[in-house]
């Protein structure tokens, strides 16, 4: 886990630097080697190149939970409980309990978009993906 961390550290700061030239004097790139969180990556770059205070600012109003109230259509959500950028605890909201439009599937490997299988007869290896054509062949009650 802290090897597959450090290399999506390392590919965060690469595509950084690509951005970087393409828009140059945007980004300042003094600092982009002591980052060692995500968290402190969006507080530094992200939040600020979207127009957000800081990366609180930018959680906080980006965040999906301000609307899972209001769905009203079938809504699939596969999240890791193993993820390392979205804790697993930030699923435990009552208006995701209490929406019966809303499926949370929740494994406990998965990690950030890993979500792969061996091959079955019946499937492919990519376990998320078919978990949602499932989902989409299930008849809305």
């Amino acid at each position: 886990m802290l090897a597959g961390l450090k290399i999506r550290r390392l590919a965060l700061r690469a595509r950084l630097r690509r951005k970087a030239k393409l828009f140059p004097g945007r980004y300042d790139l003094t600092r982009l080697n002591a980052i060692r969180s995500l968290r402190e990556f969006d507080d530094r770059y992200t939040a600020p190149a979207g127009g957000y205070a800081g990366a609180a600012d930018y959680y906080e109003r980006t965040g999906s939970r301000h609307v899972l109230g209001s769905i009203t259509v079938p809504t699939l959500i596969i999240a890791a409980q193993d993820d390392p950028f979205i804790p697993y605890r930030s699923f435990d909201l009552s208006a995701l309990r209490r929406n019966r439009w809303l499926h949370l599937v929740a494994p406990a490997r998965g990690g950030h978009c890993g979500f792969l299988q061996r091959p079955r007869r019946d499937e492919d290896i990519y376990w998320a993906e078919n978990r949602m054509v499932e989902f989409a062949r299930t008849p809305v009650q």
